[in-house]
């Protein structure tokens, strides 16, 4: 069951929300579960259901929640990985602007390595 919204329910914000439910069913007490939420997905249903095409995302929460009785959870480690593709906007603008910087430090360490060689006197030995 997915539920999506604009705004929260007792005042505005216009934000858009999207709550997806991954559904895993964990029936055993007091064993160890290892689960992985894709988050792209939740979050490309939600772009798709609201006609988005891009858009800045400010936060996302993960609720996990018992059904029918009393639950409790010990979350050890959560990894977030984010992989643009190669050819989008995003790498391309990040990779030329490090190489822009990249250039410009070897260029004004290169002149001043060439005013330091000037500067220091020579020693003729005769």
């Amino acid at each position: 069951w997915d539920t999506h919204f604009i705004g929260y329910s007792t005042g505005e914000d216009n934000d858009y929300h999207y709550v997806d439910s991954a559904n895993n069913v964990m029936l055993e007490a007091n064993r160890l579960y290892e689960i992985s939420i894709d988050v792209g997905k939740s979050m490309k249903k939600a772009f798709d259901h609201f006609n988005i095409q891009e858009g800045k995302i400010k936060s996302f929460d993960i609720y996990i929640e018992a059904k029918y009785g009393y639950g409790e959870v010990t979350i050890d480690s959560v990894e977030f990985i984010y992989a643009p593709k190669i050819n989008s906007l995003y790498v391309v603008l990040q990779s030329s602007l490090n190489g822009f910087f990249a250039f410009l430090a070897v260029f004004l360490l290169i002149h001043l390595f060439k005013r330091i060689k000037k500067r220091v006197p020579r020693h003729r030995t005769f």
